[in-house]
């Protein structure tokens, strides 16, 4: 299975944390024909798995180490296509404020979560 967005990535074995993914949907035989072909075994890793947006980012927040959540500096791409529209942290936005090349559109808000706590989907 491969995905495009969120947490998961096209091989699993770089993801640290998924969500939502149906891991009893990934394809194994694909993934370790490609892991044993690129004689790198540990891309065919399941990554942890968890419920929700929010419990994906409370968890990898708290695992960063010496960084506070608010120093984070987070990139939220809509997928790997479509690049155009990110959404950046607090923390990201300040190195990026005398950069020529991109155009801030928005100001800075808490993240949206729905019910399910899963964030709402990046406009654009």
């Amino acid at each position: 299975m491969h995905g495009n967005g969120g947490f998961f990535q096209a091989d699993p074995g770089n993801a640290v944390y998924v969500c939502c993914l149906p891991v009893d949907k990934i394809d194994r035989q694909a993934t370790y024909i490609n892991s044993i072909t690129g004689i790198s075994l540990e891309k065919a890793a399941v990554p942890m798995h968890v419920e929700s947006d929010r419990e994906a980012m409370d968890i990898a927040l708290g695992s960063v180490g010496l960084v506070s959540p608010d120093e984070a500096k987070i990139v939220r791409i809509k997928n790997t296509l479509e690049l155009e529209i990110v959404e950046v942290s607090e923390a990201y936005a300040k190195d990026l404020q005398n950069r020529n090349d991109l155009e801030i559109i928005a100001g800075p808000r808490p993240n949206r979560f729905n019910d399910a706590n899963d964030l709402a989907p990046i406009k654009g």
